[in-house]
């Protein structure tokens, strides 16, 4: 048995995290009554992260793995009416990856044979002294240990496997071993093409250079490397992608990637017609347009509203729009119901009197507009507003 601290069991650490915090669980099976007492008492005493559950026949062994949480099995060979490799074989049927371990008096190659044949775990003859339960503790541990390990790796295989983000992992010669379907689909290849082959296959040739002499350095000593890269896809297609990389202990590179094309090509489209609104709006004098986020504080303006307003536009810009408002309508709450009035209906006009920088005042038509994002959210308002002052027109109210 490995050595351990007094009083500590070389089970506990392995065992006792498998179930949450629960106790590994063996099943004990064995015609011989007290054999299967003194079993128990053996493995037990090594602390509290083992519990034997035990049965006198293969046939109460497979009812007990049918109802209950079982972590391994622990059988003799020669047992009465069904033995240990017919148990073996059933168990298999139902439970093909539960840990089986023979634990027989009756040795010989012939049963070892028989017994690796039908997918035991493990195989230990039986001898005499208090030695061969510490052998079977010891074996017991490393199964145990194994399958949880074994599972942990199946689970995130699985979730490597079905992830959205495209994933891989390169060899130290920087040539692809493992690639999931995100990744090949996001380069149009089949995977069995891209493994084996070099990660410059998927850059333009002018890239290649800078990834060599600055990104793979930067990896190791960073701990990992995260930006933006351009990549090939099989047809030469250039994409955009957001791509992370990191090393693993053996040595492995992790890659990361996920294809922005598409949103840095709309954001780019949004730019463009952002700078020409902004443009068109700053050309157009006649008007005061400007931009209010989803409180009503000023984020954008144009020249017309400066020339209107009388304010610099580093002057109002954080600004609330009430500061444009009579101190008699700003008291009646008018902003606040415009902003409630448009945010529901769409949009809301409003005539009345607005206030200059000076304290002068002018009669204006003001449209405002709610502003919603592809995604339907509301971002803020559009206000638009016109100097009626010189203009005939009914008295409007004050």
């Amino acid at each position: 048995m490995s050595s351990t601290e007094p009083g500590a069991s070389p089970l506990r650490d392995t065992l006792s995290i498998l179930h949450d915090g629960s106790r590994a669980r063996v099943l004990h099976v064995d015609d011989e009554p007290n054999f299967c007492d003194l079993v128990a008492f053996y493995l037990e005493r090594e602390g509290d992260s083992i519990e034997v559950l035990t049965e006198h026949s293969a046939e109460a062994g497979l009812e007990r793995l049918n109802t209950e949480r079982v972590d391994c099995v622990v059988s003799d060979y020669d047992m009465p009416g069904t033995d240990g490799l017919e148990f073996l074989e059933a168990v298999r049927s139902e439970h093909p990856d539960l840990p089986f371990i023979l634990f027989t008096g009756k040795g010989s190659e012939e049963i070892a044979s028989d017994a690796i044949s039908a997918g035991v775990t493990d195989y230990i003859q039986k001898r005499g002294g208090a030695e061969q339960y510490s052998v079977l503790a010891n074996r017991i541990e490393n199964t145990v240990r194994r399958r949880a390990v074994e599972r942990e790796i199946r689970r995130g295989f699985r979730a490597i496997e079905t992830a959205r983000e495209g994933i891989s992992f390169l060899d130290e010669h920087g040539r692809f071993i493992y690639v999931n379907q995100a990744y090949a689909d996001i380069y149009g290849y089949d995977r069995e093409e891209l493994i084996g082959e070099y990660w410059a296959v998927l850059y333009p040739e002018e890239d290649v250079d800078r990834v060599s002499e600055e990104i793979l350095p930067a990896v190791p000593v960073q701990g990992r490397w995260t930006g933006e890269s351009v990549h090939l896809t099989r047809d030469g297609t250039r994409l955009v992608v957001d791509h992370a990389l990191a090393y693993t202990e053996d040595g492995t590179l992790l890659c990361l990637v996920r294809d922005v094309t598409e949103e840095r090509e709309t954001e780019r489209t949004l730019a463009r017609e952002r700078e020409r609104f902004e443009l068109f709006v700053d050309a157009v004098e006649e008007y005061a347009i400007f931009t209010l986020d989803t409180e009503g504080y000023v984020t954008s303006w144009n020249r017309g509203a400066e020339r209107l307003k009388g304010y610099d536009r580093e002057e109002i810009l954080g600004e609330h729009f009430s500061i444009f408002y009579p101190e008699e309508r700003i008291e009646a709450g008018d902003h606040e119901e415009f902003l409630a009035e448009a945010l529901a209906e769409g949009s809301v006009e409003d005539r009345g009197r607005r206030v200059r920088k000076d304290g002068s005042t002018f009669r204006a038509d003001v449209v405002i507009t709610a502003v919603f994002d592809e995604d339907d959210r509301h971002c803020g308002f559009v206000k638009v507003t016109r100097d009626e002052t010189d203009r005939s027109r009914e008295r409007e109210p004050e």
